[in-house]
């Protein structure tokens, strides 16, 4: 959440997909508090961007910070644990890059594909 404006009459304040108007009564009831760290990944977990050209990878989890309806579509696209992906297409300025998910190519932003946490899969494991 982040406010956007506030003055006596009201509070506006937005979760980066809806705008909320609020009372300043109504405001007051509202407690925000961020998010605790991240912890260190264990072994070999790494977020997607790093994950190497022609590599394979099996989604771990999504990151606690993707909430909403970013962590929604990211299920609906088939980022669940246990999901085998790996780096299809990528442009010369790097951001995009296009994914292959479940038989589904499908294109993340860099700041998106940070929020997938993948550990990578040898050639022997892809394979059977």
């Amino acid at each position: 959440m982040r406010i956007l404006d506030s003055s006596p009459e009201r509070y506006v304040l937005t979760d980066g997909e809806n705008e909320y108007r609020l009372a300043p009564a109504v405001a007051q009831n509202v407690c925000l508090a961020p998010l605790p760290e991240v912890e260190a990944l264990p072994g070999d977990v790494m977020p997607l961007t790093k994950l190497g050209d022609m590599l394979t990878a099996q989604v771990v989890a999504l990151d606690e910070a993707c909430q909403g309806f970013t962590r929604r579509r990211f299920l609906d696209l088939g980022l669940t644990p246990g999901a085998m992906v790996y780096p299809e297409l990528s442009n010369s300025f790097g951001d995009p890059r296009a994914y292959r998910v479940r038989g589904t190519l499908i294109a993340l932003r860099r700041d998106q594909a940070n929020q997938i946490l993948v550990q990578p899969v040898n050639q022997a494991e892809r394979e059977k």
